[in-house]
């Protein structure tokens, strides 16, 4: 069962959640599961990024004008941090070392992130008025749910 993660913000809305680094599997660069199309990144921070490449490959990203690089460790591993971003967007992020990738709809805004109680796993959808919230009212709305996983030690 999924948990729902309900996020709402004035202004431009957000959901960032981190989570750990995926294995490394393939040389192309990859990217943390969090990061893609219509992420939000919390403004007036600096943007953390992350992900895997092939050993001692050159990462490169750009946010908004801003830029970074870095170099993937002998395990694959890369982490960046972009400058910060105030509100606004959308903007384009892209990704590049043996391959590039490009994210579309990316905004800086606000983020709240709602965890931690079993009271907490309504769904904003059942929500009275959440289509007017959703459709009209609050439009910048983001909603990230991670999945309930259960472990013998912490990940």
């Amino acid at each position: 069962m999924n948990r729902p993660i309900a996020l709402c913000a004035t202004g431009v809305a957000a959901a960032v959640i981190l989570v750990a680094n995926p294995r490394p599997a393939f040389a192309t660069v990859r990217v943390g599961a969090l990061i893609g199309d219509h992420m939000v990144v919390e403004r007036g921070r600096p943007v953390r990024l992350w992900g895997t490449a092939a050993p001692g490959e050159s990462v490169r990203a750009a946010l908004a004008g801003g830029k970074a690089a870095t170099q993937s460790d002998a395990g694959g591993h890369w982490a960046l941090l972009l400058p910060a971003v105030a509100a606004g967007g959308p903007f384009m992020l892209t990704i590049e070392g043996s391959n590039a990738l490009i994210f579309s709809d990316v905004w800086s805004g606000e983020v709240w992130v709602a965890s931690g109680q079993s009271n907490m796993e309504f769904i904003l959808g059942r929500s009275k008025g959440a289509d007017q919230a959703v459709g009209g009212g609050c439009p910048g709305l983001r909603l990230f749910t991670v999945a309930k996983a259960t472990a013998g030690s912490p990940l």
